[in-house]
């Protein structure tokens, strides 16, 4: 205990700045955490108050004692700050015809929804009230639920998206914006629209909205596939306005500005120690202008304010001695500072994901920078020692050469190797937040930002200049980049959807990296640290869940859609159909979460005709799954990414066989033409003796074609009731000749066809009603009567 103790007086004393940051971030997840597993904030209260007493009485050390009550205020201020959560199951008695637009208003002393035209109801919230001042979406009940049940719903976004309404169920009040508290903002937002005009008018919008992205991070006209592209690739956050973008700003714009600024000085007849003071001046206000142009956004606040910083501590007294050397930044203690104003800032700032993001992949570089700081001098030494023996022995081109070879190759080590310490920083907010992560970002990243900080100032200068040959560079270099990252795209791994592990587990390998990596000699435990940290690694990426136990089928809650996954021992995923009209959340909560708890890389996917509630997610599917067969209608997103495709040829009663190796035999069948709901295909899935059959939306002429022809034949374990459980001409003649033990229904509402079943005396469930729907059909006996038949 005397050491931790003797380590947090060090760390007070070497960098106050962080110590604080690192103590107040603890503190404020340690409080959330009690708030999330307490529900409340007595607990902390009574934890602080004892804590704080056993360290008077024992301890009485001063730095100790300052930081154990900062850690505990923090938790406290957070446990008392965070949100109640949203109660469900609100009752309802306001009706609404169509969805309203409005902004909550405050109006003595109540919340309410100013729309037009214009509505007087005052709201009255189960969970924490939107901002006044936010856009809010009101809607109609059943009309949209963003969220999908199941097969575990991602609470997280229930408690931050959406907002509880009086006598409306919760998922009916979205929050579309929340308020623009910056001074000045709507003049900012202005600029800023001014400027995307003149991109979009010049034509350097041409390349799908790139230009306003990376100018000014508008990213409303950016096209949603390119946008995705950089999502696959592990590039998101080259779109986003970050430190990086300042970085690149500040080493191709305003240090050369800075410089002819300072040069300017000495021509008025200004000293050389003001004229660095003149240009530093410069620099910091063409810094603060870009700041305002990109909005005020908080990732380039924190850029801005750190180079700030370091620009500042140039002209502060240096050490003794050599006071007019100025003082050189300590990154850690300006990383450390900044995140203590945050988190002094924002009771719940380590909830924030651009937070964490942010500060984590900065970390991550100034912990790797700190072992790559050797092999920068000993390149340049290298380059010293080239130039040294090549004097008298090559001409000058063949040394500018190698000095350059030389320079390139430890710029890509060095970029790689901060790609690398970020990516693993960020790693484990990556695999909790998002459910997938891109490895191959590391070589995207390093290969797209010379490009990037190629493209930065020539669209500046495009845009102030208007210069035709400008305009067609920037054009050549965003195709460049965009062919780049559909290169990167090519690569397996793009991205990766994770398994499906305890949040805390990627912490502590991530912790354990770089505890590793903080080793410098060859320590006793550096052995064991390597092997604790690869069988962390082996635990994150290897599939350690057995497989099914037999044909297991589980039917999503998407609303008015499809979704149904399938899985049987040694046979692959399949999916049938994966749509919805209603339900947007379908992949992040419905189809992500199934995959990530069944550690799948890769599926099959079967999809029945073209309507997008049978098909919204198949271009998910075709970029994260990499589907190997695709059955069925033929989706434009999918051409390309299936290794093999199965379909019929169009003519009616068509029929079309495929078995794989361990058993499982599928039969696509399709009753009538055209891509309509009657051209609709079906699947029945055969697998040692159980019969599973999942139909379209043929109801009438395609379904009675099928029935007709001999396809759909008894006895049939479970059968997924056509068009969402609607009434057709031929719908009770399939009840009658497949004779199902059990009926499933893929609907928001109650099917039409619920009391033709209840009359029928058949079991049936609706997704609808109960949420997902799931079953494990293990292995039935075989019998002469119903002989079970492989097909090679």
């Amino acid at each position: 205990m005397n050491t931790v103790f003797d380590w947090i007086e060090r760390g007070l004393r070497a960098r106050p700045a962080l110590t604080t940051a690192l103590v107040l971030a603890a503190g404020q997840a340690w409080g959330l955490e009690w708030v999330r597993l307490l529900g409340g904030a007595a607990a902390i209260w009574l934890v602080c108050c004892a804590a704080l007493a056993l360290g008077l009485a024992i301890w009485g050390r001063a730095a100790v004692l300052l930081a154990l009550a900062g850690l505990l205020g923090s938790a406290a201020r957070a446990a008392v700050d965070a949100p109640a959560p949203i109660q469900q199951g609100i009752s309802r008695s306001v009706q609404l015809a169509e969805p309203v637009a409005g902004r909550i208003v405050a109006e003595g002393g109540q919340l309410r929804l100013r729309s037009d035209p214009p509505h007087p109801w005052l709201l009255e919230f189960e969970g924490p009230a939107p901002a006044v001042g936010s856009e809010v979406l009101l809607l109609p009940p059943g009309d949209l639920r963003a969220f999908v049940r199941g097969p575990e719903p991602g609470s997280v976004g229930r408690r931050g998206d959406l907002m509880g309404m009086h006598r409306v169920a919760i998922d009916e009040l979205v929050r579309v914006s929340e308020p623009d508290r910056r001074p000045g903002g709507e003049r900012i937002d202005g600029v800023r629209r001014a400027l995307v005009e003149r991109c979009e008018e010049l034509g350097l919008d041409a390349d799908r909205g790139l230009a306003g992205a990376l100018l000014v991070g508008d990213r409303r006209n950016l096209d949603r596939d390119l946008a995705d592209l950089f999502t696959r690739t592990g590039t998101r956050h080259l779109l986003a306005l970050s430190g990086l973008h300042v970085g690149l700003l500040a080493a191709v714009v305003l240090w050369p500005l800075g410089a002819l600024a300072a040069r300017l000085a000495r021509l008025v007849g200004v000293g050389a120690r003001h004229s660095r003071l003149v240009a530093d001046l410069a620099r910091v206000a063409w810094l603060c202008g870009f700041a305002l142009v990109a909005g005020a956004a908080p990732p380039v606040v924190r850029a801005a304010l750190a180079l700030g910083a370091i620009l500042a501590a140039r002209h502060l007294p240096g050490p003794v001695g050599v006071p007019w050397k100025g003082r050189q930044a300590d990154a850690l203690s300006i990383w450390g500072g900044a995140l203590a104003l945050e988190c002094a800032l924002d009771p719940r700032a380590v909830q924030s994901l651009s937070v964490a993001l942010s500060y984590a992949a900065t970390l991550g570089i100034l912990l790797a920078a700190t072992r790559l700081s050797s092999s920068f001098a000993l390149r340049r030494g290298k380059e010293r020692r080239t130039v040294a023996v090549l004097r008298w022995h090559r001409p000058l081109p063949i040394i500018a050469a190698s000095i350059a070879r030389d320079r390139l190759q430890a710029w890509f080590v060095t970029g790689v190797a901060c790609s690398v310490a970020a990516v693993v920083a960020t790693l484990p907010v990556a695999w909790n937040a998002f459910g997938e992560i891109a490895p191959v970002g590391i070589l995207a990243t390093v290969l797209s930002v010379p490009i990037i900080a190629l493209l930065l100032p020539l669209l500046w200068l495009a845009l102030w200049t208007g210069w035709v040959w400008v305009i067609h560079l920037t054009g050549a270099l965003e195709r460049g980049l965009i062919a780049l990252l559909g290169l990167m795209d090519q690569l397996p791994g793009t991205p990766w959807l994770v398994h499906d592990r305890p949040h805390w587990l990627p912490w502590l390998a991530t912790l354990t990296w770089f505890a590793l990596l903080a080793m410098r000699e060859a320590t006793r435990l550096r052995l064991p640290t390597t092997g604790f940290a690869l069988a962390l690694t082996a635990v994150l990426v290897l599939p350690l869940r057995p497989g099914p136990r037999g044909l297991e089928v589980v039917a999503l809650d998407v609303g008015h859609g499809t979704a149904v996954a399938l899985r049987a021992p040694g046979s692959g995923t399949w999916i049938f159909d994966a749509g919805t009209r209603d339900r947007p959340r379908l992949v992040s909560e419905g189809l992500a979460p199934l995959m990530r708890a069944w550690e799948v890389q890769s599926v099959n996917l079967c999809l029945s005709h073209s309507d997008h509630d049978h098909r919204s997610a198949a271009p998910w599917i075709a970029t994260r799954l990499e589907p190997q067969w695709h059955l069925g209608w033929t989706d434009d997103d999918l051409k390309g990414r299936s290794t093999r495709h199965l379909q019929l040829d169009g003519s009616p009663a068509g029929q079309a066989r495929l078995c794989t190796p361990s058993g499982l035999e599928l039969t696509l069948i399709r009753g009538g033409d055209g891509e309509g709901n009657e051209g609709s295909c079906s699947l029945l899935v055969q697998w040692s003796g159980r019969r599973v059959l999942l139909c379209g939306d043929a109801v009438d002429g395609g379904l009675a074609a099928s029935l007709a022809a001999g396809h759909l034949q008894a006895p049939i374990d479970i059968l997924l009731l056509p068009h969402h459980g609607s009434h057709g001409t031929a719908v009770c003649a399939l009840l009658d000749q497949v004779e199902p033990r059990e009926v499933w229904v893929s609907g928001a509402a109650r099917p039409a066809m619920a009391g033709e079943l209840d009359r029928r005396g058949q079991r049936w469930s609706s997704t609808g009603a109960l949420g997902p729907l799931r079953a494990v059909l293990e292995s039935a006996p075989r019998s002469d009567d119903n002989p079970v038949r492989w097909l090679d």
